[in-house]
C-alpha cells in the first residue's frame, strides 16, 4: 500500500481478529474495500493500491487479511465463503460505518464479496457505490480445478492435515526460486504475457501461506455457490475482470457473472491469467478510479 498506512484489528463476529490496513483519510466520505484471494494477503492489493491512492486522494482504501491469512487469527467456526462475508460486514462496520462504500475482490475474496451481497441486500443497495469481481465466480468451481488442486479434496488433503508442519518444512527445501517449482506455479497461475519477475513476487506470496490454510478452504470453495443469489447487485455498478489464461477461476466464470448481473460490464484481458492484480494492476486500477468517479447515492450506516 501507500503510505501514511495504519495498522488495525477488527474482531469478527466469531471473535476471530483480522488484520486490517487504511490508507487515507479518517474523515473520508468514501471508502475502497479489498478483498483478497485464497493462500494470498492483503498485500496482493499494493500494486492496485498505490495506483488508486494516487488517482483519487480523498478516497479511503481499506484492505484486510481474511481469516486464517496473513496476520488474521484462525478462529474456530467452520470454514465457508458465507462466513467471509460476515467477516466483511464487520470490517465494513468498524472500518466504514458511515459513507458510501466501494468494493473490490480477487477470487475468493470477490467470492466474499458476493457472499456479503446476499447477506445484506439492504447495505448494497443504500451504500455501496460500485463493485469490482476480478478473477472470480459464483460457483462450479470444482468443474475447472486442475489436477493438483484436485487432489487437495481427497487423501493428500487428509494426509497434509495429519502433519501440515512436516509439509510446510518439505515446501521450505523447494521454494519459489527453483525453476522447476517457479515454472508450475507459473502455469497454474499466471498468464504467458506475464514478466518473469510478477510470477516470482506471486509464486513467493501463496509459498508463504501456511499449506494448512491452502487445504483447509478447499471445501469451502467447493461448496461455494451464488448463482442464483447475484439480485442484491442488480442497481450497481458492477465490473467483472477476467484473464485469457485463467486456469483457478477460468473465463466462463466471468462471462457468468456479466450475464446474470444486469447492467454488469465484462472485461476480458488476453494473455492473462489468475493474479490480475499482479499481471496488469493498471487495469485493475483503473477500473476501480473509474468506480470512484461516479456520482454516490444516499447514505445509512451499516449494521455491526
Amino acid at each position: 500500500m501507500t503510505g501514511p498506512a495504519t495498522t488495525t484489528t477488527v474482531p469478527a463476529a466469531d471473535g476471530t481478529p483480522l488484520a486490517v490496513r487504511t490508507v487515507g483519510p479518517t474523515d473520508a466520505d468514501r471508502t475502497l474495500v479489498l478483498a483478497h484471494g485464497w493462500a494470498l494477503t492483503s498485500a496482493y492489493w499494493n500494486p492496485v493500491v498505490r495506483r488508486v491512492a494516487r488517482a483519487v486522494p480523498g478516497l479511503r482504501v481499506v484492505a484486510y487479511d481474511q481469516r486464517h491469512h496473513g496476520g488474521s487469527g484462525r478462529g474456530r467456526s467452520a470454514l465457508s465463503v458465507d462466513l467471509l462475508g460476515t467477516d466483511l460486514a464487520r470490517v465494513l462496520a468498524e472500518t466504514a460505518p458511515r459513507g458510501r462504500i466501494l468494493l473490490g475482490g480477487h477470487s475468493m475474496g470477490g467470492m466474499t464479496l458476493l457472499a456479503f451481497a446476499a447477506a445484506y441486500p439492504e447495505v448494497v443497495e443504500s451504500r455501496v457505490d460500485g463493485v469490482a469481481l476480478v478473477s472470480t465466480s459464483a460457483g462450479d468451481l470444482a468443474r475447472d480445478t486442475p489436477g493438483l488442486l484436485r487432489a487437495l479434496r481427497g487423501r493428500l488433503g487428509r494426509t497434509i492435515l495429519r502433519c501440515p508442519s512436516l509439509v510446510d518444512g518439505a515446501r521450505r527445501l523447494l521454494p519459489p526460486s527453483v525453476p522447476a517449482h517457479r515454472d508450475r506455479m507459473a502455469r497454474l497461475l499466471f498468464g504467458h504475457t506475464t514478466a518473469p519477475e510478477v510470477v516470482r513476487a506471486g509464486a513467493a506470496a501463496i509459498h508463504h501461506c501456511p499449506i494448512r490454510t491452502i487445504v483447509e478452504f478447499v471445501p469451502a470453495l467447493d461448496a461455494h455457490d451464488k448463482r442464483t443469489a447475484l439480485a442484491p447487485l442488480a442497481g450497481v455498478p458492477v465490473r467483472v475482470l477476467v484473464g485469457t489464461e485463467d486456469r483457478l477461476t477460468p473465463p466462463r466464470h466471468a462471462r457468468f457473472l456479466a450475464e446474470h448481473i444486469p447492467g454488469a460490464d465484462l472485461t476480458v484481458l488476453p494473455g492473462r491469467g489468475h493474479m490480475l492484480a499482479l499481471e496488469d494492476p493498471e487495469t485493475v486500477a483503473s477500473t476501480l478510479i473509474a468506480l470512484a468517479a461516479r456520482e454516490g447515492g444516499k447514505d445509512a450506516s451499516l449494521p455491526a
